[in-house]
C-alpha cells in the first residue's frame, strides 16, 4: 500500500516543483516593479539638485543694539538700530550683503548722525541642517556728522562721504524657502573725516542685531 501512496503523490509532487521553477522568476520580476513604479515610489523625496539654495535675491530689515566708540562715543549713546539688508546668494560658499543704515544717536547737548552704504563678502562656514554660521568684511561709504548745541551756538561739523572698513559674523536659519531669521555682529569703521575748518572726527561703531529676510 505504501508504494502506491508514493506512485500517487510523486507524479503531481513532481508538476508542482516544475511549475514553481517556471514561475518564480516571473513572480519576483512583478514584485520588483511594483515596488519601483508603483505608488510608494511616487512619494520619495526629489533629490536635490546642484543650484539649489544659489542665485537666490532676499531683502530684509536689521533691528537691535548699536554701540559707539571714539569721538561718537563722546557724541550719543548706544540705542536702536534699524538697518535695510539685501542678500545675494551667490554661491553655496559665498554670499553679498548689503548694510543701509542712517540713525541718529544723541547725548546731553550732542547727537551724532550715522549714514552708511556697507557692502560685505559673506562667507559660509558650512550648512547643518538649515543652520548657517558665517563671517563677513568689506568697506562701504559712510557720511557721519556731529552736532552739538552750545548756549552760543549750534556747533555741526560738515557732512562728507568717506570710505570705511566692515567685518563681522553671525549665523542664520532658514526656516523655509522664504523666510530666513538669525543674529548679526557687525563692526564699522569708518575712514577720518576731515571737516573744512579743519576739524577731525575719528569714530566708528558697532551693532548686535535680529535679522529677518524674505527671499524670491
Amino acid at each position: 500500500m505504501l508504494n502506491s501512496l508514493i506512485k500517487f503523490i510523486k507524479y503531481p509532487l513532481a508538476v508542482f516543483m516544475m511549475a514553481s521553477f517556471v514561475c518564480a522568476p516571473s513572480f519576483s520580476k512583478n514584485k520588483m516593479e511594483q515596488m519601483t513604479t508603483g505608488d510608494k515610489s511616487g512619494d520619495l523625496p526629489k533629490p536635490k539638485r546642484a543650484n539649489d539654495g544659489i542665485n537666490i535675491h532676499s531683502v530684509g530689515l536689521g533691528i537691535g543694539q548699536a554701540y559707539m566708540s571714539g569721538d561718537f562715543e563722546s557724541s550719543g549713546s548706544s540705542n536702536l538700530s534699524w538697518d535695510i539688508l539685501y542678500n545675494y546668494s551667490a554661491s553655496h560658499s559665498f554670499d553679498l550683503l548689503i548694510d543701509l543704515h542712517a540713525n541718529s544717536y544723541g547725548q546731553d547737548i550732542h547727537e551724532v548722525s550715522l549714514f552708511g552704504l556697507a557692502a560685505s563678502l559673506k562667507g559660509k562656514f558650512f550648512h547643518f541642517d538649515s543652520f548657517i554660521p558665517f563671517a563677513l568684511g568689506g568697506m562701504g561709504m559712510y557720511a557721519p556728522k556731529i552736532t552739538s548745541n552750545y548756549s552760543t551756538g549750534v556747533y555741526e561739523s560738515d557732512r562728507n562721504i568717506v570710505f570705511g572698513l566692515n567685518f563681522g559674523a553671525g549665523l542664520d536659519l532658514r526656516l523655509n524657502r522664504h523666510f530666513t531669521v538669525g543674529g548679526l555682529f557687525q563692526f564699522h569703521n569708518p575712514f577720518d573725516v576731515t571737516s573744512d575748518n579743519g576739524d577731525e572726527i575719528e569714530g566708528s561703531y558697532y551693532k548686535l542685531l535680529f535679522t529677518s529676510f524674505y527671499s524670491f
